[in-house]
């Protein structure tokens, strides 16, 4: 499988490149929803045992192990309110979480490598598939890429998928902290020229490290724009 390659180094410590600024208003507004409760609601194996949202909501979608039950925690200031393993693929559902009267949080699970039998792989895929398609509810997927990997064959065919069903996504890079200044900024370079390839991605690209929680003020703003 061929990535987009950066040079792995410290990041010095320059700012971060961004395709948009948030005001001082985005950053609090963002602050103060993700200051409320956040509840882990349920989880499902089942197309049958969808939930009934009457909240806007957002999925967190990408490859295992990519940081996306990590990035949950963090967003929320919880340590513990989504399960992280370092073995990909430990996301075996997709988990339903919700901060109270205001946004319903999906985690899905990992595609690519992941350490279960094809069957199973395949359920979750079709899972996964139904929960996209037929979701009148969700507004966003928030698309995880590795900054050190860049974006591969497989996130373009989901990309693709999400396409082909009219569902708007973003890009938001994970890890950003183990990459140097200016190979953050050729990366996204590189993801510019391909979300300008899809109609339903958002142009904007935001960087993130929920080890030194580098761009979540910004993450947490751009969602709580969806939701005021």
């Amino acid at each position: 499988m061929q990535y987009l390659k950066t040079k792995v180094e410290k990041k010095d410590s320059k700012t971060l490149p961004s395709l948009e600024n948030f005001s001082i208003n985005d950053i609090k507004a963002g602050k103060e929803l993700f200051s409320k409760q956040v509840l882990f609601r349920l989880g499902i194996k089942n197309e049958d045992k969808f939930p009934s949202i009457n909240l806007p909501e957002i999925a967190f979608a990408g490859r295992s192990n990519v940081g996306k039950s990590t990035l949950i925690n963090t967003l929320s200031f919880q340590k513990k309110i989504a399960r992280v393993s370092k073995k990909p693929g430990s996301t075996q559902q997709i988990n339903f979480f919700e901060i109270i009267d205001n946004l319903s949080i999906v985690d899905l699970p990992g595609y690519g490598f992941a350490n279960a039998s094809k069957l199973d792989k395949a359920n979750w895929s079709k899972l996964i598939e139904i929960y996209l398609i037929n979701n009148s509810a969700l507004n966003r997927v928030f698309l995880l890429i590795d900054s050190r990997r860049g974006i591969g064959k497989i996130d373009l065919s989901f990309m693709d998928f999400l396409e082909k069903y009219a569902i708007v996504f973003e890009i938001v890079l994970t890890k950003i902290d183990k990459i140097d200044y200016q190979s953050s900024k050729v990366l996204v370079s590189k993801i510019e020229k391909i979300n300008s390839t899809f109609t339903t991605a958002f142009p904007r690209v935001i960087l993130t490290s929920s080890k030194n929680n580098d761009g979540l003020d910004k993450l947490r703003a751009e969602i709580a724009k969806i939701i005021l």
